[in-house]
């Protein structure tokens, strides 16, 4: 190509040469030199075209010759690649039966959950659009937390996805987001905005197209990839028709389209839908790392289970410990309580007297077990020392005289009724056997000796 360019020029100039004789040489070749000027600019422009932009272009043709394709979108992408824009273009909703099918179920047979899940809706929509707006994304891709997890804060799915925008534990370290046993940034819900509106930035980037970027945020971009090499195929239309996506992939791209445009038109569907923008649900205040929310709402005045719900990132109930500040949510208006709050001692810093942890020590541990550190002896030896001297074996003779013990104890026993004298009478000891004063003196067992 660059040879047939540098052929038309030598015969241009030298054309214009021969038309310009009159005028001499030094005007050929000055009309030689401007026109070789503008060929060789003309071929730096093209040379600079990247390798990315062509890709788009092939792209855009085949978008717009393939059928079920929105031409819409087509053209929007056209001027989004040419005018070299950092924002994304605005979400086309495109015509297809699975679309009208899932409009049709969340405007007849799920009115009422529909209805609950734009209700829980609005205290995110809208700081949630300023941030994709912020990263140049579509504001009503805002509803793709809708079909994901019903702007559910702490939602976990069975694949371990986690929060409004269910990151899985890799994507949302890949795109910022803290997770640790103390904190869980992907429960919260405009970090996890941000990190959403980067990656289907990043995904519009790769496919050229929303619904395969939304289909990859559903199942994955290496897998949607894969798909497309190995089917041949450059719609998301044409890879659900011939089924070469999950199914739920296959309803999912559906659902958020048909989300979009009932959020488009909610009076012609008969929802009530009014974002709150007027007032702020929660103020931000900059705390130290192990502050316990349970002292902390009894010091202000609020439950602890409400300011969990302002910060579902947290996956206990105190601040992340050894952190130097730590950005907590708290009800509005309660800002300067806390910051008073927290000129007071809490509880983890407060030091016990000498005395009193004295005290706690001494009733914690056992007398003998301090005794036996102070000296140098262990609790086992001095357990041991302290044990009373066993008593010895009794003999043989004793072990008899227990045996007979019990009868000569009932005989001892006074009779309940009148033949009692008789009955002692008969149980009296012979005239061989005397019993020891000490042993009757005491109660204890007789210590019976035999008369020699």
């Amino acid at each position: 190509m660059i040879g047939t360019w540098l052929v038309g020029v030598e015969w241009l100039g030298v054309r214009v040469g021969c038309d310009h004789r009159a005028c001499g040489f030094r005007a050929q070749i000055q009309t030689r030199f401007v026109f070789a000027c503008c060929i060789l600019s003309m071929l730096a422009g093209c040379s600079t075209l990247s390798s990315h932009q062509t890709a788009s272009s092939t792209r855009l043709t085949v978008l717009r010759d393939k059928a079920g394709s929105s031409a819409e979108e087509a053209l929007l992408f056209s001027k989004h690649r040419a005018a070299g824009a950092q924002s994304k273009p605005v979400l086309a909703v495109p015509d297809h039966p699975s679309i009208d099918a899932w409009t049709i179920t969340y405007t007849e047979k799920k009115h009422q959950s529909f209805q609950t899940l734009l209700r829980r809706a609005e205290d995110y929509v809208l700081p949630v659009q300023r941030i994709f707006a912020e990263a140049g994304v579509p504001k009503d891709l805002v509803y793709v937390a809708l079909v994901e997890s019903g702007f559910t804060t702490t939602a976990r799915s069975s694949a371990d996805a986690v929060g409004m925008w269910q990151f899985i534990a890799s994507t949302g370290e890949r795109f910022g987001l803290e997770q640790n046993k103390w904190v869980d940034e992907r429960r919260h819900p405009f970090k996890s905005a941000e990190a959403a509106a980067a990656y289907l930035s990043t995904l519009y980037d790769q496919f050229g197209s929303w619904p395969l970027a939304l289909a990859a945020y559903n199942c994955g971009e290496n897998r949607v990839q894969r798909v497309l090499d190995e089917s041949g195929l450059t719609t998301f239309w044409e890879l659900r028709d011939a089924d070469w996506l999950p199914t739920e992939t296959e309803e999912y791209v559906p659902k958020v389209y048909a989300a979009i445009r009932i959020s488009r038109d909610l009076n012609r569907y008969g929802f009530y839908f009014k974002p709150q923008d007027n007032r702020p649900a929660h103020e931000t205040v900059s705390v130290p790392g192990g502050v316990k929310l349970a002292w902390l709402g009894q010091k202000i005045g609020v439950d602890e289970a409400i300011l969990q719900e302002h910060n579902p990132e947290l996956c206990r109930t105190i601040t992340p410990p050894g952190e130097p500040a730590y950005t907590l949510c708290v009800p509005p208006g309660t800002k300067e309580s806390v910051l008073a709050a927290l000129t007071e001692p809490r509880p983890s810093e407060v030091r016990p007297s000498r005395s009193s942890s004295r005290e706690q020590r001494s009733s914690r541990t056992a007398v003998g077990t301090s005794k036996g550190k102070k000296s140098n002896v262990s609790s086992g030896k001095l357990t041991a020392r302290n044990k009373p001297p066993a008593a010895p074996a009794p003999s043989k003779a004793l072990k008899q005289d227990r045996l007979a013990a019990p009868k000569l104890a009932r005989a001892s026993q006074p009779a309940a009724d009148s033949k009692a004298p008789k009955a002692m009478a008969a149980a009296k000891p012979s005239k061989d056997v005397k019993i020891s004063r000490k042993t009757a003196a005491t109660g204890a067992v007789a210590t019976i000796a035999k008369k020699k």
